[in-house]
């Protein structure tokens, strides 16, 4: 009997020592699954940044303008303006007043313009600052009118003329004028367009051609790229 009880006793302290084994190599196991999964993701993110930064690559060969790449590293929101801060500074070749511009969804578009520009970060003043103006027109019709940015998330184009052709899904260009922003640039589309009584203007809503909120690099036109001919 004690021969048996001795060696019923060894073979579960062995079962116990080997269901401590079984939980420590369980735990070592979900440790390293979770490594695993963080570094898939991070992987993941690289490979995605990566896929953004060669299509803004791709496009900055095909435009005629010098653009310097930017990633947004801050951004201050709020009501009546709103503006963001990027990587890039004077020791990049920023400098006040340049157009800045983003490629998102294989499309291009106005951002804003320098604000602000120290050593090594910029302050960028977004088209939805209350602030912002753009002389701008009708890609269709070449009516000249000027956005501006408004309280609302939508901005307003002005000094439409009552008899100027402009209809919903129109699309509204930079036109040049001013010496910020390039002639050609997107704005964005009309949304909608309102004849008030005893106004001297159209009232126009235009919807950006940019979604800022999910804005992550930013295109800052330098200037326009020197062609030679030989």
């Amino acid at each position: 009997m004690v021969s048996s009880m001795i060696t019923e006793t060894r073979r579960i302290g062995g079962n116990l020592s080997l269901l401590v084994s079984v939980d420590e190599k369980n735990r070592k196991l979900k440790e390293r699954i979770s490594v695993l999964s963080r570094e898939q993701e991070k992987m993941e993110e690289i490979l995605l940044e990566n896929q953004r930064f060669k299509k803004l690559l791709d496009y900055r060969n095909e435009v005629p303008y010098a653009l310097i790449p930017a990633r947004i590293i801050g951004s201050t929101p709020y009501v009546w303006y709103s503006s963001l801060v990027i990587d890039k500074g004077r020791r990049q070749g920023i400098a006040d007043d340049l157009a800045v511009i983003a490629y998102q969804d294989d499309k291009s578009g106005v951002v804003g313009r320098i604000s602000g520009a120290v050593r090594d970060v910029s302050k960028v003043r977004l088209l939805t600052d209350v602030s912002s103006e753009i002389a701008a027109m009708v890609q269709r019709t070449r009516d000249h009118g000027v956005v501006a940015g408004s309280m609302k998330k939508f901005l307003r184009m002005k000094y439409l003329s009552l008899h100027a052709d402009v209809k919903e899904g129109d699309v509204i260009i930079t036109s040049g004028l001013g010496g910020i922003f390039p002639k050609g640039l997107v704005i964005g589309h009309v949304r909608s367009v309102v004849l008030r009584r005893d106004a001297l203007y159209l009232d126009v809503s235009v919807e950006p051609e940019i979604e800022f909120a999910k804005l992550e690099e930013v295109l800052v036109i330098k200037g326009v790229k020197e062609f030679s001919i030989e």
